[in-house]
C-alpha cells in the first residue's frame, strides 16, 4: 500500500485554512515565504523518509495564525527539518493557543527525524504555529508541518 486517503468531513488540512497573520522576519534579508502542501522550496515535503500530500512548509522565523473560534478538538502533525537540506537546519519550534503555550518551544535539527504531535484545541480561538531561529542562525531551517490536520468537534 502506497496511499491511504480518507475522505472525512471531520479532518481538515491546515493547508486549506487562511491564516488571519502572517509573519515572516528574515535573519539578514531574504524572506523565504511559506507554503501550503509544499517545502519551503516548493518541493514535495518529506521528513526522515517521510512523504507528506498536505502541510505547511515554512523557513525561520515564520509566525503563522489561524482563527480556528473552538469548532476543532484536535491539532495532529509530524513536525520536523525538511529532507531538502540535508543534515542541516536547527530551529526552534512551538505551537500556541490564544497565546498560551500547547507545544512548548523545542529545538529541532535536520538530524533529528519527525516529532509526531497531538494537542488538545478543544478551547482554542486562534492557533499560532512558529518557527523561530536556532543555534545556526537560519541556515537550512526549512520547517515542514507534515499532515498538520484540524479534527472538528
Amino acid at each position: 500500500v502506497v496511499r491511504i486517503r480518507f475522505l472525512n468531513t471531520k479532518l481538515v488540512n491546515l493547508a486549506e485554512c487562511e491564516p488571519v497573520l502572517v509573519r515572516e522576519t528574515p535573519y539578514f534579508d531574504r524572506v523565504w515565504h511559506w507554503q501550503r502542501n509544499r517545502s519551503v522550496w516548493g518541493r514535495p515535503m518529506t521528513i526522515a523518509k517521510w512523504k507528506y500530500e498536505g502541510g505547511i512548509g515554512m523557513h525561520a522565523r515564520c509566525q503563522l495564525d489561524y482563527a480556528i473560534d473552538g469548532k476543532y478538538r484536535i491539532f495532529l502533525t509530524d513536525v520536523g527539518i525538511d529532507e531538502e537540506v540535508g543534515d542541516a537546519g536547527s530551529c526552534i519550534v512551538a505551537v500556541y493557543g490564544d497565546g498560551k503555550v500547547l507545544m512548548k518551544p523545542i529545538q529541532i535539527t535536520g538530524t533529528m527525524g519527525r516529532k509526531s504531535l497531538r494537542i488538545d484545541v478543544s478551547k482554542v480561538k486562534r492557533l499560532t504555529l512558529l518557527a523561530d531561529f536556532g543555534r545556526d542562525n537560519d541556515a537550512g531551517d526549512h520547517v515542514t508541518w507534515g499532515n498538520a490536520r484540524l479534527v472538528r468537534k
